[in-house]
């Protein structure tokens, strides 16, 4: 015998959830354009994130050069918050390294070579000043013996009778 019909109607299915509607889509910002910017108005801070950035998002954009370039002197110059001299030198080094053709490695190649001559006449300062500092310590301790020698030498010298 066949199963009475049910009173309830069958379940209906399930709604798919709302299709949202879509998002305006903002472009992506343009670091390097950003970074020219900041550059050209001397904003050397925010001219290094901005290159950091394209950098960062855009591995094998042209460009490359010319950001390591401007990132290299962003971060170069004293006086200003970007100011890290390590960096900026790394970054010359690869941008000679990875770019032998590039417009910019003559500069980079000028830029290394003066802060390797900067080093050496550090280096060179340094020993000087060295240097100078034992001759000074020699001259106090031969100064420091002279009196003493001085002062035995009153000592054992008999007193003159007043004429």
């Amino acid at each position: 015998m066949p199963a009475p019909p049910s009173s309830t109607p069958p379940a209906p299915s399930p709604t798919p959830p709302p299709i949202p509607e879509p998002k305006p889509t903002t472009p992506p910002p343009d670091y390097f354009q950003q970074g020219e910017v900041y550059f050209e108005k001397g904003y050397y801070a925010e001219a290094a994130e901005s290159y950091e950035n394209y950098l960062l998002k855009n591995p094998e954009e042209k460009n490359q050069d010319r950001v390591l370039f401007r990132l290299a002197i962003s971060y170069a110059l004293p006086g200003y918050p970007a100011h890290d001299p390590q960096k900026a030198m790394s970054l010359l080094k690869r941008l000679t390294a990875s770019f032998p053709e590039s417009p910019y490695k003559p500069q980079a190649q000028f830029i290394l070579e003066l802060q390797n001559d900067l080093e050496k006449l550090k280096s060179e300062v340094r020993d000087r000043d060295e240097r100078i500092r034992e001759r000074e310590d020699r001259i106090k301790r031969l100064t420091n013996e002279l009196e003493k020698l001085k002062k035995i030498d009153m000592e054992r010298r008999p007193s003159r009778p007043p004429n």
